[in-house]
């Protein structure tokens, strides 16, 4: 049986939604660039061992718990978004604290977006500023 979570997009499903739109907005040349952090999951494929010694590698490289998942670069600023789903998402201890140093910055606005919808909306808003 299908649960109300179940039946939601991912958050994965909505950041691929929203990262078809920043393309296309950089297709109209809206926004320079953009690119992910991928620090979920990214090990969730592999066993344990092989998972623990990959995030020593990557811990030692400099990966930080928390970095917002979208960093998205305009011709005046730069916006941060941290991807939820549009219902049952929660925000950590660590991404709160990256969210706020980042968003203390002045050339940086930081988001938490529940849904693409949401995300599109901040991006818009961005842009007209």
């Amino acid at each position: 049986m299908k649960t109300a979570r179940s039946k939601l997009p991912t958050e994965y499903e909505e950041q691929r939604v929203f990262v078809k739109f920043l393309n296309f907005m950089k297709s109209q040349g809206k926004i320079i660039e953009f690119h992910s952090i991928p620090n979920e999951n990214l090990l969730s494929s592999l066993n344990r061992s092989k998972a623990a010694a990959t995030q020593a590698i990557l811990k030692s490289n400099g990966a930080k718990s928390g970095v917002p998942d979208l960093f998205i670069y305009l011709p005046h600023k730069m916006v941060v978004i941290e991807m939820k789903r549009k219902k049952f998402g929660k925000i950590s201890k660590n991404q709160k604290y990256w969210l706020k140093t980042l968003g203390e910055l002045p050339y940086i606005s930081s988001y938490v977006a529940y849904g693409a919808e949401e995300a599109i909306d901040i991006i818009k808003k961005e842009i007209k500023d």
